[in-house]
């Protein structure tokens, strides 16, 4: 049915190498604040150009890194006129930079989506040479760590780097059960 549709984008981001030193120091309370002020913001742009207003909630689930797989996760509680949704993001670092993933689904049909979305990225990996554990002395470095893979921190990072226009070619994915 309908609600049982599902789709992910994929985007990868030639940033370099984003290191994951400040794994155990993420603080989701400090992104959040910073993510709603820059939600605030877009808002306003967003009432200029006469578009529906997008408030940012909070947490779905909270930044979560897999050092198993260099996998960063976290989803966020979105609202608007038109109703409430929910923002599934992943960051599967390489060597090179990172996937970023974008899961699209119903609320209502969220948690089942989920399960089959991950099964799905379990399937993804780099080709050799380009695996996050490959790193070698003297690979181009992104700058930033997990922390600037969230929220504002991406959206920022990638304004100040030009990534916007250097993001390959989308890849949908769609998963109908």
């Amino acid at each position: 049915g309908e609600q049982d549709y599902w789709f992910a984008i994929f985007s990868f981001a030639p940033v370099g190498y984003v290191g994951d030193d400040d794994r155990d120091e993420i603080d989701a309370d400090g992104l959040m604040e910073s993510m709603k002020e820059g939600s605030r913001l877009a808002n306003e742009a967003r009432q200029e150009r006469g578009w529906e207003v997008l408030n940012l909630e909070g947490w779905h689930q909270r930044p979560f890194y897999d050092m198993t797989t260099n996998n960063l996760t976290w989803s966020t509680k979105l609202s608007s006129k038109s109703g409430r949704s929910i923002n599934h993001s992943v960051r599967l670092l390489g060597r090179g930079g990172f996937m970023s993933v974008q899961l699209v689904a119903s609320p209502e049909s969220l948690s089942r989506a989920t399960t089959e979305f991950n099964n799905t990225l379990r399937g993804y990996s780099y080709k050799q040479g380009h695996r996050y554990a490959e790193f070698q002395k003297g690979d181009k470095l992104a700058g930033y760590g997990l922390a600037g893979l969230i929220g504002a921190g991406a959206a920022g990072v990638a304004l100040e780097t030009g990534l916007v226009q250097k993001f390959s070619e989308l890849i949908v994915f769609g998963g109908v059960p």
